[in-house]
C-alpha cells in the first residue's frame, strides 16, 4: 500500500491536534477538510489546563497563551440578582497551565493549524470533501475530492452539528439565550431581537454582533468509536451541552489518548488490541462529564417558577458559597490503568525545562534510586525516559503525592500506575505493549 499511515477527516481544533500528535509520534498524516479556510466566527470558547497541556505537546501552547483570557470564575445569580453560588478557578494547576481559559476560536485555531501543517510528515488539503470510506482489511480507501486516497487508518474528526454571559479575549463577549416554547428561531436571531435581549448587559450602540446562531444542545455518547481501521474522535463520537465548557476539551483528550496508541500499532510496536483501550478508557470519562453538564444545565435552565424558587432558596438559606471547579473523572482501572494510575501526572519543572517538553511523545519512568533488570530493559526498549528524583528534586513531591517509589507515565501524560517497584508496573501491561 502506498499512502500515509493515517488520514484525518476534519481539520478543526481537534482534528488539527490529532494530526499534530500523530506526526510528533512519527506517523505520516493526510488531513482533509471540506472548508477552504478557518471558520471565521467563534464557536468553542473554553480551554482547560489539561487541554492547554495537550496543545503544549503539539508545540503551540506558548504561542497561543498570550491570546487567552484566564477565567477567574463565575457568579450564578437568581432572576432578581441575588448571588447563589460562586465558582472560582484553581489558578495554575498541576497540568502546568491555568485551570480555565477563554479564547476566540479563530485566534487559537490559526496558530494551531500553522504549527501542525509545518510538521514533517503532514499534508493538509483544504476544500476537499470526503464522500466514502471503505475498509479493505489491510488498508482503508477514502474517496475525497473525486479521487481515492489510501492509508493504513482513518479517523473521523468532522464534528456533529441559562442565560450566560461569557467574557472572551477583548473585545468580545459570548451570550447564550435559552429559547422558550413558542419562540421562533428565525425571529430570535434577527438583529432587532438580539439587541433587545442584550440591553440588560450592553448599552445599545456599544457593540457589533459578530455571530447570532440557534442550535440545540445534545448530551450523547456514541456506542461504537472504532470499526476495524476506521475510528472516531471529538464531536463525531460524543456531544455535550456547554455548561461546563468541556466540548472541545473532551475532543483534545480523545486526541491525546488515541494518537500514541495508533502510532504504536501503525509502527508495528504494539498489537491491534491496544486500540480497543481507546473507547474503553475514554467513553466512561466522557459520559461522566456529559452527565455532569446535563445535570448542571437542568439547574440553570429550569423554566418552572416553583422549581426555580426552591432552587434559589436552597442556596440562599446556606448563604453564598464559593467553590472551585470539580476535577475531571479519572480513567477507570483497566489494562493500561493500574493501581495509582488514571489521572494526569503533575507537570513538574525539571532542570532542563517542563516535564512534558523534556519527555516528548514517549513513556516516562519517574523513580527514586537505581532501576535495573528486565523491567527496566522493557521500558528502555520502548524508548522511555528515566528520571531519577535524586537528579530532579521536583519529582520528589510527585512521587510522595502518589506514595510511590516508581511511577510509569504514558505518552498521553496519564499515569499508568504507581508503586514500590517497576516489575509490578510492567508485567501486567506486556501483552498490550509488545508484539
Amino acid at each position: 500500500m502506498t499512502g500515509p499511515d493515517v488520514i484525518v477527516v476534519g481539520f478543526g481544533p481537534v482534528g488539527a491536534t490529532l494530526t499534530g500528535l500523530l506526526a510528533r509520534a512519527g506517523c505520516s498524516v493526510l488531513a482533509l477538510e471540506r472548508d477552504t479556510g478557518l471558520y471565521p466566527l467563534p464557536r468553542a470558547a473554553h480551554l482547560d489546563g489539561e487541554g492547554m497541556r495537550v496543545l503544549q505537546s503539539v508545540g503551540c501552547a506558548d504561542e497561543i497563551a498570550p491570546a487567552l483570557r484566564a477565567n477567574d470564575g463565575m457568579d450564578f445569580v437568581a432572576a432578581d440578582g441575588t448571588l447563589l453560588l460562586q465558582m472560582r478557578s484553581d489558578g495554575r494547576t498541576a497540568a502546568g497551565w491555568p485551570s480555565s481559559n477563554l479564547f476566540h476560536q479563530p485566534g487559537l485555531e490559526g496558530p494551531l493549524r500553522a504549527t501542525v501543517a509545518a510538521l514533517p510528515g503532514v499534508e493538509v488539503r483544504l476544500g476537499v470533501e470526503v464522500t466514502a470510506v471503505v475498509d479493505r482489511g489491510d488498508h482503508v480507501e477514502v474517496t475525497a475530492g473525486g479521487r481515492i486516497e489510501r492509508a493504513g487508518w482513518v479517523i473521523g474528526v468532522d464534528g456533529a452539528r441559562s442565560f450566560t454571559l461569557v467574557p472572551m479575549p477583548a473585545p468580545r463577549h459570548r451570550v447564550e439565550v435559552m429559547l422558550l416554547p413558542g419562540d421562533d428561531p428565525t425571529a430570535i436571531a434577527a438583529p432587532a431581537r438580539v439587541t433587545e435581549l442584550l440591553t440588560r448587559w450592553l448599552p445599545e450602540g456599544s457593540y457589533a454582533v459578530e455571530r447570532a446562531a440557534v442550535y440545540t444542545f445534545h448530551g450523547l455518547v456514541g456506542r461504537r468509536w472504532r470499526s476495524g481501521r476506521v475510528l472516531l474522535a471529538g464531536d463525531a463520537c460524543h456531544q455535550m451541552p456547554p455548561f461546563l465548557g468541556q466540548g472541545m476539551c473532551s475532543g483534545l483528550r480523545d486526541a491525546a489518548n488515541l494518537a500514541w496508541k495508533l502510532a504504536a500499532v501503525a509502527h508495528g510496536d504494539a498489537p491491534d488490541a491496544l486500540l480497543d483501550t481507546y473507547q474503553a478508557e475514554r467513553a466512561p470519562q466522557v459520559q461522566g462529564i456529559v452527565d455532569a453538564a446535563v445535570g448542571f444545565g437542568r439547574i440553570i435552565c429550569t423554566t418552572d417558577a416553583a422549581v426555580a424558587a426552591q432552587r434559589d432558596a436552597s442556596f440562599t438559606e446556606r448563604g453564598p458559597r464559593t467553590q472551585t471547579s470539580a476535577p475531571m473523572p479519572a480513567l477507570a482501572p483497566g489494562p493500561l490503568v493500574l493501581a495509582g494510575g488514571g489521572r494526569p501526572v503533575p507537570q513538574a519543572m525539571l532542570a532542563a525545562g517542563r516535564l512534558d517538553d523534556v519527555v516528548g511523545p514517549r513513556w516516562a519512568v519517574l523513580h527514586r534510586g537505581p532501576i535495573e533488570g528486565a523491567a527496566a530493559a522493557f521500558w528502555h526498549h520502548r524508548g522511555a525516559v528515566f528520571l531519577d528524583a535524586a537528579d530532579e528534586p521536583s519529582l520528589v513531591e510527585v512521587l510522595d503525592a502518589l506514595h510511590a517509589d516508581v511511577i510509569v507515565v504514558r505518552p498521553d501524560r496519564y499515569v499508568l500506575g504507581a508503586g514500590a517497584d517497576l516489575i509490578g508496573l510492567t508485567d501486567p501491561v506486556r501483552p498490550l505493549l509488545a508484539v
